[in-house]
């Protein structure tokens, strides 16, 4: 059964024209706090940003895409062109590939490919994290914030790769990551990829999803997967570059 979700009916009079805007956008019902429980997912417009959170108890906080924060900008900034992730899509000299994110999610990965100066589209099926996304992109893209000349290199785009209708263009880079199945201990500990797996429910059928990033991409598609989990094909692996929790495996495409 498809979650619920509400937005929450803010106090702050300055958020009104916002959350109705939402309201009509998503089909949300916009509520009062006192009746949230009542649905599985709240959406709150606040003055930080757009923030999703469930309602259940014991759920972890809200989620909001933030492309200024801290942790995310450190890490951009921290010998980008060593990290794993960067070096998968194949950034060599000042070559910089286009890079199709096909299931974007909360956009950190997007943004790290943009921050090493490629141009980046992501591609979000799901309506409400599309939302939290173009929330984010907007707040990014502020002149006055320090992340602006990254955030000029990201594109969102709303569709599904599957969908035979949404046509595609092909991209040098096809990156996937379709939230490997993780334990409930695990997915707590990180709230984004829990929230996410809670919203969206089973994942996408993984073959149909990595043939169809086949077919878009002209140099590579970069899988990510759990540090043990199974390829996502039984095409054979070209490059893997694992990390302490994760790795990401690299699927070459023929050149000839």
């Amino acid at each position: 059964m498809a979650a619920t979700i509400a937005i929450e009916k803010s106090l702050d009079p300055a958020m009104a024209a916002a959350q109705h805007a939402l309201e009509e956008d998503l089909s949300c019902p916009l509520v009062p706090a006192e009746q949230v429980t009542q649905f599985d997912f709240v959406l709150r417009q606040e003055a930080a940003g757009l923030t999703l959170q469930a309602t259940a108890k014991q759920a972890p906080g809200g989620v909001r895409v933030d492309f200024n924060s801290a942790a995310l900008r450190r890490r951009a900034a921290d010998r980008l062109r060593h990290q794993d992730l960067i070096k998968a899509i194949g950034i060599k000299g000042a070559a910089r590939p286009t890079v199709l994110d096909a299931t974007a999610g909360l956009g950190s990965d997007a943004f790290l490919f943009a921050a090493s100066g490629c141009q980046v589209w992501m591609l979000e099926r799901s309506p409400i994290v599309h939302a939290l996304l173009a929330d984010g992109l907007r707040r990014g893209a502020d002149p006055v914030s320090p992340v602006a000349g990254i955030v000029a290199r990201m594109k969102l785009v709303f569709g599904d790769i599957l969908d035979p209708a949404h046509a595609v263009d092909p991209m040098d880079v096809v990156y996937l990551d379709p939230m490997f199945p993780a334990d409930r201990k695990s997915a707590r500990s990180g709230k984004g990829m829990y929230l996410l797996q809670e919203l969206l429910g089973p994942a996408v059928d993984e073959s149909d999803l990595f043939a169809r990033a086949l077919s878009v991409a002209r140099q590579r598609v970069v899988v990510k997967r759990g540090k043990r989990s199974p390829a996502i094909a039984s095409k054979p692996v070209d490059i893997c570059f694992r990390g302490s929790s994760s790795r990401y495996d690299v699927y070459l495409q023929d050149s000839s």
